[in-house]
């Protein structure tokens, strides 16, 4: 089979998976880093299975994919395609339509759309912790929202934007969407994402839900958090368009605001992170949009 060829101007720079074989090794180099353990019987001593990766326990003889029990699991293409698409996913300051993703991988669009859903909702639970000097604000965007009827109505949604301040500005970020969480939700979003020892800052509106935290009586930096609230929503508009899938959207732009000073080694970072992350079948994914 003629090897994949990608443009130059995407290749890897810190750690090359240009090949099955390199992509294969890195996963079998993090996945099975302690050594094998069989799921099934735990048995530590195995044979190479059919296919390349695989593993088969020498005493119960189940076969084990390379793929299995990372997010890679139950994906149909060549891995060296998956390790690009996260390149360009992670790099790219404006993030990479699923057309371009499809164009140089040679995967259908839809394909590619799923695969670039996956990789947000892996970003979603690597959302930073804010420590220190928090700021905390609420925003709003144009969201549409699946009927049951299966229509699309617009509705305001409303996010949450926590700002970690450094200087005079904002060294890390996260932001979720909190139109249909109760209280309790609203607290248990920050308790998450805030340093139970960070000064906390929040808007008037948002004070009620401040759990083990002592509000400050200074006021918050309402330039700062107006500035990345409105670089964060127009960022979404600019890449989106149509806002359907707010929480990812709001997961991928903050990773890459958090990462964005780390010229290398990020694509590998990401990968040993989507390699450690729990399985994300399609469905799954579907189910929750």
């Amino acid at each position: 089979m003629k090897a994949q060829s990608f443009p130059s101007l995407f290749r890897f720079t810190d750690r090359k998976f240009d090949t099955e074989e390199e992509c294969l090794a890195f996963i079998e180099e993090i996945k099975w880093h302690s050594g094998f353990t069989c799921r099934q019987c735990g048995h530590k001593k195995y044979c190479r299975g059919s296919r390349k990766g695989d593993r088969q326990c020498t005493r119960c003889r189940k076969i084990e994919s390379i793929k299995a029990g990372t997010a890679f699991q139950g994906m149909r293409f060549p891995l060296v395609k998956a390790f690009f698409m996260i390149r360009m996913l992670v790099t790219d300051k404006k993030s990479c339509p699923s057309t371009l993703l499809a164009k140089y991988t040679g995967l259908s669009q839809k394909t590619a759309w799923l695969f670039h859903m996956k990789v947000m909702h892996v970003m979603k639970d690597l959302l930073a912790t804010l420590e220190d000097d928090v700021h905390l604000v609420n925003a709003t965007i144009h969201q549409l929202i699946h009927q049951k009827d299966g229509k699309k109505n617009k509705v305001m949604a409303t996010y949450v934007v926590g700002v970690e301040k450094k200087g005079k500005g904002a060294a890390k970020i996260f932001a979720r969407n909190i139109t249909r969480k109760t209280i309790s939700g609203l607290k248990a979003v920050t308790t998450n994402y805030i340093d139970t020892q960070a000064s906390l800052k929040a808007c008037a509106p948002l004070k009620k839900i401040i759990s083990k935290h002592q509000s400050c009586h200074e006021k918050i930096d309402q330039s700062l958090c107006s500035r990345v609230s409105r670089v964060m929503r127009e960022s979404i508009y600019g890449r989106y368009g149509r806002v359907m899938y707010l929480d990812e959207y709001l997961a991928e732009h903050c990773y890459r605001h958090n990462h964005h000073l780390e010229k290398e080694n990020i694509t590998e970072k990401f990968c040993y992170s989507f390699i450690k992350h729990r399985p994300a079948p399609y469905k799954l994914l579907i189910g929750q949009f």
